[in-house]
């Protein structure tokens, strides 16, 4: 079997054509099992395609140390598209972050505008604010400081039917509650 030296093919990737390690044939049906994917991949397509026997590609596989070839090439489009996946989700993140800021600006400066025109209301004497309203003005004033921070707008409670579970599993809960801070439970 062929064996690479290490650092020989440095600038290479390991599933191009290798000059000195293979002839441009044996590169070329080396190249085809790779494209076929990793469903796909058979001696016999190769042998088909370029019209060899089957004993043939099987000695060049081994001799041409295509199984790790073809894993390396793999490993390298799994590891290619998992950037382009990251990068759009970045992109994404990024555009929604942009509009979500432009949106919570619009609205908090809508907020401001009609906070702005009642109170001048109020000092004109033309209308009174009730207590309610005032909660009101601040509760909203709260929440587009929490949106435009990211933090919590709401508190949603969530009620688990605990009625269908087992002694066991009722013991392990507590066991769990017992491990939280005495304000949380």
């Amino acid at each position: 079997m062929a064996e690479l030296a290490p650092d020989y093919y440095a600038n290479v990737r390991y599933w191009d054509y290798l000059p000195d390690f293979e002839t441009a044939e044996q590169f070329y049906a080396f190249a085809y099992y790779r494209d076929l994917g990793p469903t796909q991949r058979t001696y016999a397509q190769v042998a088909r395609a370029f019209n060899l026997g089957y004993a043939t590609v099987a000695s060049w596989s081994k001799d041409k140390l295509w199984a790790d070839r073809v894993a390396d090439y793999d490993r390298a489009q799994i590891a290619e598209r998992e950037a382009l996946v990251e990068a759009k989700a970045k992109s994404n993140n990024l555009a929604w972050a942009e509009q979500r800021a432009a949106l919570l600006e619009t609205a908090k400066t809508l907020t401001e505008t009609s906070l702005e025109a009642l109170l001048r209301k109020v000092h004109r004497g033309d209308r009174e604010l009730r207590p309610n309203e005032i909660r009101l003005m601040l509760e909203t004033l709260i929440k587009w400081q929490n949106l435009s921070h990211g933090d919590a707008t709401e508190k949603v409670d969530v009620n688990h039917d605990l009625s269908k579970l087992s002694d066991e599993d009722i013991a392990t809960l507590e066991k769990a509650r017992a491990l939280l801070p005495s304000e949380q439970t």
